[in-house]
C-alpha cells in the first residue's frame, strides 16, 4: 500500500492507487447545436470560470463534479484553456445576468492541434481570443506597491541625477573651450618666435 507522507484526506483522495493507466481516448467534438467550443477567460473559483464561445458571447461556465477531485488530474482548467460546454436552451436569463453553460470536455494541447486539423467549425476566433489573452499578460499584468515616503525618495534620486548629468556636460563643455583656447594661444606663439627668428637673420 502507498504510503501517505503528507497527511489528510484530501491527499489521500490524489493518492497513486487511484492514478489509471494512460489511455488514449477518442476525442471529443461537439455533436450537437448546444455543444460549442469555448476558451477559459477569467476564473472565479467555486467551480465556476468564464468562457468566450465560438459565437463571440461570454457565459458563465459550471465546473460539474465529474471534473474535480480525482478527476481534476487529467482536466486542469487555467486562463486560455479549450473547452466544449453545453449551452442551457432552456434557461430562462435574466437582465444583467450571464448565460450559463456546462462543462462538458477540457482539452490539452495535443488535443486542441488535432481539433483545430479535424474541426469543420472555424476556430480562428477562439485563436485569436488565446493569443489576446496571452500579450495582455506579457504586457500588463506587472504591479508595484509603493508606499509615500518611498516616491518621494524616488523623485529625489531622479532630481539628483538629472543635475550630476548636466553638470558632467557643462564640465565636458568648460574643458573642450579650455582646451582649444589653449591650442590657439600655442600656435600664435609659434608664429611670434618663428617671426622674431626671420627679423634676427636678415639683420645679421
Amino acid at each position: 500500500m502507498v504510503r501517505n507522507k503528507v497527511g489528510g484526506n484530501k491527499s489521500k483522495k490524489m493518492g497513486r492507487k487511484y492514478l489509471n493507466a494512460p489511455q488514449t481516448k477518442a476525442l471529443r467534438m461537439s455533436r450537437e447545436e448546444a455543444e460549442m467550443y469555448a476558451v477559459v477567460d477569467t476564473m472565479y473559483g467555486h467551480g465556476m470560470c468564464n468562457v468566450i464561445c465560438l459565437d463571440g458571447k461570454e457565459r458563465l461556465c459550471i465546473i460539474r463534479r465529474k471534473f474535480k477531485g480525482r478527476g481534476k488530474r487529467d482536466n486542469m482548467i487555467s486562463l486560455g484553456s479549450w473547452l466544449l460546454v453545453g449551452i442551457r436552451e432552456w434557461e430562462v436569463v435574466r437582465e444583467g445576468k450571464k448565460p450559463k453553460c456546462d462543462l462538458l470536455e477540457v482539452y490539452n494541447d495535443n488535443e486542441k492541434e488535432q481539433l483545430i486539423k479535424r474541426c469543420k467549425q472555424d476556430l480562428t476566433p477562439l485563436i485569436h481570443i488565446m493569443k489576446t489573452n496571452n500579450n495582455e499578460d506579457e504586457d500588463g499584468n506587472v504591479f508595484e506597491f509603493v508606499d509615500d515616503q518611498t516616491l518621494v525618495y524616488q523623485d529625489l534620486l531622479d532630481i539628483s541625477g538629472n543635475k550630476t548629468v548636466n553638470d558632467k556636460g557643462n564640465s565636458r563643455g568648460h574643458k573642450a573651450h579650455s582646451q582649444s583656447q589653449k591650442q590657439k594661444q600655442s600656435q600664435q606663439d609659434e608664429e611670434d618666435n618663428h617671426h622674431v627668428t626671420e627679423i634676427d637673420i636678415d639683420e645679421i
